[in-house]
């Protein structure tokens, strides 16, 4: 059924709802594989690049573990391994992107994040994703 997992995360209260349920998925499953997979829309500060040497995917690891600190707990206290992705760029089209070309059998993401303003311009990254990815995708409230 579903062995290859990927969850969205934003470090949202929808988006811990959905690691809760990734959680309780993957331990129902039993032998799955979870990625976490954190989007940043905005580049880093020059300072920022700077102090870490132009090496713009630790900077982009360093902001998720942040943003997500609460979910890594719940997995490791659940003893369910994980890796963690991060993208760069709109996080709609990061998502789906990276669900295509690894092969995810499962896209779990929440149902709002924590972008307002971008959701009321141009809707949820939620909506967006289930108009446009291949694989099956549940959304969590």
């Amino acid at each position: 059924m579903f062995k290859k997992i990927l969850l969205a995360i934003d470090g949202s209260m929808h988006a811990h709802r959905a690691a809760e349920k990734t959680v309780e998925f993957a331990l129902q499953l039993g032998n799955v594989t979870v990625t976490l997979f954190h989007v940043t829309l905005e580049i880093p500060s020059k300072n920022s690049l700077i102090q870490a040497n132009f090496d713009i995917q630790s900077l982009l690891e360093k902001e998720a573990r942040l943003a997500i600190i609460q979910t890594e707990r719940l997995f490791k206290q659940e003893k369910i391994s994980y890796n963690l992705a991060v993208g760069l760029g709109d996080p709609a089209e990061e998502i789906v992107k990276k669900a295509e070309t690894e092969g995810y059998d499962l896209l779990i993401v929440g149902s709002r994040g924590l972008n307002k303003l971008q959701e009321f311009v141009i809707g949820s990254v939620s909506k967006q994703i289930v108009h446009v990815a291949k694989c099956p995708v549940m959304i969590i409230k």
